[in-house]
């Protein structure tokens, strides 16, 4: 079973990042698509973080960051709210997954992680 691509969705009216939506969650206005998916994004910012060549178009490179704005944004929105947010993708969707056992950690563990159900990033 193939895992569907999440597109990038942009809002023109309040410039809101979306993956895979319609209509925007701000302001109910349609979102545009463009063509570019969350993984490209993702590769955008590690090109910028370790300082690599960026292989993406300035047409592009604006978007990831209206993206990266976005979400940053709501992250910080909802912490002020106090709702858990993904330290990665700003997303509030996560499940808790408890951690699996080693023989350094022993047995018996009742710790439990949170995985963005988004980006899969563990926090």
């Amino acid at each position: 079973m193939t895992e569907k691509v999440k597109e990038i969705c942009l809002c023109e009216n309040c410039n809101a990042v979306f993956n895979d939506m319609l209509v925007c969650e701000e302001c109910g206005t349609e979102l545009t698509p463009t063509g570019l998916t969350a993984s490209q994004c993702t590769e955008y910012w590690t090109q910028c973080r370790e300082n690599l060549p960026i292989t993406y178009t300035r047409e592009e490179c604006v978007i990831f960051e209206k993206a990266r704005v976005y979400s940053t944004n709501q992250f910080r929105k909802g912490m002020e709210e106090g709702q858990n947010r993904c330290p990665n993708c700003g997303s509030s969707d996560f499940q808790m997954v408890q951690r699996k056992y080693s023989l350094l950690t022993g047995f018996f563990t009742n710790k439990v992680d949170r995985v963005c159900t988004s980006c899969k990033k563990r926090f």
